[in-house]
C-alpha cells in the first residue's frame, strides 16, 4: 500500500522548490506554467476588481465631461461630434460601466477592459476625421491619453496592453499622416510623443503585473511553508500523542480524549463507554517466549483495536504495560460489551501459541466495560474505575471474556472460547 502521507510531502517539496525557482528566474517574459498561471490571472482579476471598476467609472465621466472640446474645436461638424460621443460612443462606454458593476465582470474583466479602451480610441479616431488637419492635433493629446490610460491606469495584462497599444498607434499614424504636407515636424513629434507615452505606460504596466506575478508566488510560497508547519507540527503531535511501539495513543493522550468526550457526552445527554483490554498471562508469556515476542504480540492487539475503533470520537490506546484501553462515545453498555467480544475473538483469532496460559493454548484477552451518560455528581475517573472493576471480575472468572459493569446495565458477562 503506498505511504500516502510520505507522497504528499514529497509533492509539497517539489512544488516549494518549483516556486522558488521561478521566484529566481525572475518571471521577465510574464508568464507561469499552465496550472499556476490559471490562479495568478484569478488572483489578479479579483485583488484589481474593485479598483478597474472605479477607474471604468472615472474614464466614462471624463468621456462625458470632453464634450466640451467638441464645441470649441470643432466647426461645421459640431452636431456630427456630439453623436458620435454622446449617441454612438457614450451608451457603449455606459454599457461596458455597468457591465463592470456585474457578477459577469470578475471571470471577464481583460477582454471588457480592452473594448472599453477600443472604443474609446475609435471615437477619438472619428473626431479627428471630422475637420481639417487642425483637429487631428486638437485630439492628439487624448490618444496619448488614452495610451496613459491603456498602459498604467487599467493594470491590464501586459502583452494584451501592448497589442492595444499597437493597434491603437497604428491608426493613429494613418490620422497624423494627413499633417505631413502641411507641418512634418509636428508629425515627427507627436509620433514621438506618442511611442513615448506607451513605452511609460508599457513599462509601468509590466512593472505592475511583475511585481503583482511576484507577490502571487511569494503568498503562495508562504501558504505552503505554512503548511509546511502545521504538517511538522501534527507530525509531531501524533509522536507526542502516540505509542511508539504500537502505534495507537498513548496514556497522555487516553487521559486528554477521556476529559474531552466526557464533557461532549455531559452536554449532549448521550453514554459513553469505556473498555479496558488486558492480555491474559502476559508476564508467563514474555517470560516463556522473550520480550520480542512479546512486544509482537502487543502490536497486534494494537491492530486489532485500532480496526475497531475507527468512527469519530473513538480511541484506542495504550493504557500501560499489556494493558489497553478504547474510548467509545454515543456507545450503548450493550453495544460496547459486543464490541469487546469482538476484540477477544479477534485476538483469540490470531492463534498465536501461549503455553503458559491458564486461559488458552494460544494469547487470549479479558475486557472490562463500563457506560455512564455523565452527570455533574460523577467524574471520568469514576468511569475508569467502573471498567477497572469490570476488569477484574472477568480475570477473577477465568480471563478470556468479557465483564460488564453493573452501571451499564443489567447485562449479563459474556465469555469466548478461544478453542472453539
Amino acid at each position: 500500500m503506498p505511504n500516502t502521507r510520505a507522497e504528499a510531502i514529497q509533492a509539497h517539496d517539489r512544488e516549494i522548490d518549483r516556486l522558488e525557482g521561478l521566484v529566481a528566474s525572475g518571471h521577465r517574459f510574464l508568464r507561469f506554467p499552465r496550472d499556476l498561471e490559471g490562479e495568478f490571472v484569478a488572483d489578479f482579476s479579483a485583488r484589481y476588481i474593485n479598483y478597474r471598476r472605479r477607474v471604468l467609472l472615472v474614464a466614462f465621466l471624463v468621456l462625458l465631461a470632453a464634450g466640451i472640446l467638441d464645441m470649441l474645436f470643432v466647426h461645421g461638424a459640431e452636431s456630427q461630434a456630439m453623436v458620435l460621443r454622446y449617441a454612438v460612443v457614450s451608451p457603449l462606454a455606459a454599457l461596458i460601466v455597468l457591465f463592470s458593476r456585474s457578477r459577469w465582470f470578475g471571470p471577464r474583466q481583460q477582454p471588457v477592459l480592452a473594448a472599453f479602451v477600443l472604443v474609446t480610441a475609435a471615437m477619438m479616431f472619428g473626431l479627428m476625421s471630422l475637420g481639417d488637419a487642425q483637429l487631428v492635433l486638437v485630439y492628439s493629446p487624448g490618444v496619448l491619453l488614452v495610451a496613459m490610460f491603456t498602459g498604467m491606469l487599467l493594470h491590464l495584462r501586459f502583452w494584451l496592453a501592448l497589442t492595444l497599444l499597437l493597434l491603437i498607434g497604428g491608426g493613429y499614424l494613418v490620422f497624423i499622416g494627413e499633417l505631413r504636407p502641411q507641418a512634418p515636424e509636428l508629425v515627427a513629434a507627436y509620433s514621438i510623443f506618442y511611442v513615448t507615452a506607451a513605452f511609460m505606460a508599457l513599462y509601468a504596466g509590466y512593472r505592475v503585473e511583475h511585481s503583482a506575478r511576484r507577490q502571487f508566488l511569494h503568498r503562495r510560497l508562504l501558504w505552503l511553508k505554512q503548511n509546511e508547519l502545521e504538517m511538522a507540527n501534527h507530525q509531531l503531535q501524533e509522536l507526542v500523542d502516540q505509542d511508539g511501539l504500537t502505534g495507537i495513543a498513548n496514556r497522555r493522550h487516553f487521559d486528554e480524549q477521556l476529559a474531552a468526550e466526557w464533557n461532549r457526552a455531559r452536554r449532549g445527554g448521550y453514554p459513553l463507554s469505556l473498555l479496558l483490554i488486558d492480555l491474559d498471562f502476559f508476564k508467563n508469556y514474555n517470560d516463556t517466549y522473550g520480550h520480542q515476542a512479546g512486544d509482537d504480540c502487543l502490536i497486534v492487539m494494537g491492530s486489532v483495536l485500532r480496526a475497531h475503533s475507527q468512527r469519530s470520537g473513538d480511541l484506542a490506546a495504550r493504557y500501560g504495560g499489556e494493558e489497553f484501553a478504547m474510548i467509545l462515545p454515543a456507545t450503548s453498555g450493550e453495544d460496547a460489551r459486543e464490541i469487546g467480544w469482538r476484540v477477544v475473538r479477534d485476538i483469540a483469532a490470531y492463534r498465536i501459541p501461549h503455553r503458559a496460559s491458564a486461559a488458552a493454548d494460544v494469547v487470549t484477552a479479558s475486557v472490562g466495560v463500563a457506560c455512564i451518560v455523565p452527570t455533574p455528581l460523577h467524574a471520568p475517573r469514576d468511569l475508569l474505575m467502573a471498567a477497572d472493576s469490570a476488569l477484574y471480575a472477568a480475570k477473577r472468572n477465568g480471563r478470556n471474556r468479557v465483564e460488564v459493569s453493573p452501571w451499564s446495565g443489567d447485562l449479563a458477562p459474556v465469555g469466548f472460547d478461544a478453542g472453539a
